[in-house]
């Protein structure tokens, strides 16, 4: 990464998730805004300008076919096409596009099967898209 300050916009609905990728991105330097919504996220990201974005995809979990996550990485794409963007799921069955073909920097799941969230891919990722 560079030595300027990186901004990212994090969104999630799950606090517990939003408290760990914020920790895990100031570990690594960036500063960081988190949204808890779609709604918060485009407000956000008319109001600031982000270098990233980690969005998870269902934003709703009890609702099976929610997908406004990844609803907002296409209009992020579209809006702002430099920014990079790590797509994160715990439902992977909810995305119906390979995900070879979905305009994202780096798709993870936040709980593989039979395995947990990898800390050390994550910080990874981090490095070889910024």
């Amino acid at each position: 990464m560079s030595s300027e300050i990186k901004h990212a916009l994090v969104l999630d609905d799950m606090d517990n998730w939003c408290r760990m990728i914020k920790m895990l991105l100031e570990e690594e330097g960036l500063h960081v805004s988190l949204a808890r919504n779609r709604r918060e996220a485009e407000i956000m990201l008319k109001e600031q300008s982000f270098d990233l974005a980690v969005l998870d995809v269902r934003l709703v979990s009890e609702e099976e076919f929610n997908v406004e996550g990844l609803g907002l990485l296409y209009d992020i794409k579209k809006r702002y096409p430099n920014m990079k963007a790590i797509l994160m799921t715990g439902h992977p069955e909810s995305i119906k596009t390979p995900v070879h073909k979905l305009p994202v920097d780096e798709f993870i799941l936040k709980v593989p099967e039979g395995s947990t969230f990898d800390f050390k891919k994550f910080r990874q990722t981090l490095k070889n898209i910024l």
